[in-house]
């Protein structure tokens, strides 16, 4: 580290170093690994980047284009969080279209509800509102884990949470 190395790359010459030796203590040509009393610099969290409104529209173009704009747009906006926007259902909203989440209470902006709109006529006999396309159920932590990866890849951006996105694009119109 005195030489430049940040702490990831310090910590893979260490890993490096230690499986070497630990060979090395297999085979009998030293008789303990000296690697292992070593203390590993912890390196700095990557900090998340906030992302550019142009960036996040492009973000939203690319759920488009998989097919998933108005999930992501209401997790965006609404304030959800992740595991109540996944598991949203249609009795969770009253007449104006507020959402009931515990004791939270949330509004959609009308662009979103336009898009719930549209997707309640595409499933209507469906209880929950973002089903998975594939399972018809709704989707699990890791499948929009990896479809958020997605999204990112497609729109060419740097990996950033969900939960930092949505806090992003608070007070943001989209």
């Amino acid at each position: 580290m005195e030489d430049g190395l940040g702490g990831y790359s310090v910590q893979c010459v260490h890993l490096l170093l230690r499986r070497c030796l630990d060979e090395a203590c297999r085979e009998g040509l030293i008789a303990q690994n000296p690697a292992k009393s070593c203390i590993i610099p912890q390196p700095e969290p990557l900090p998340d980047i906030p992302l550019r409104l142009g960036q996040i529209q492009r973000y939203l173009i690319a759920a488009e284009k998989q097919g998933v704009l108005p999930l992501i747009y209401v997790g965006l906006t609404s304030g959800l969080r992740q595991k109540e926007l996944l598991s949203l259902k249609w009795s969770d909203f009253d007449e104006q279209g507020r959402i009931y989440k515990g004791k939270r209470l949330l509004t959609i902006d009308p662009k979103g509800m336009q898009l719930l709109r549209d997707e309640y006529s595409r499933h209507p006999d469906q209880e929950e509102v973002f089903p998975n396309p594939k399972t018809g159920q709704p989707y699990l932590s890791h499948e929009f884990y990896y479809l958020h990866q997605k999204i990112l890849k497609v729109a060419r951006l740097h990996p950033i949470s969900f939960r930092e996105l949505a806090k992003n694009c608070k007070g943001v119109e989209l």
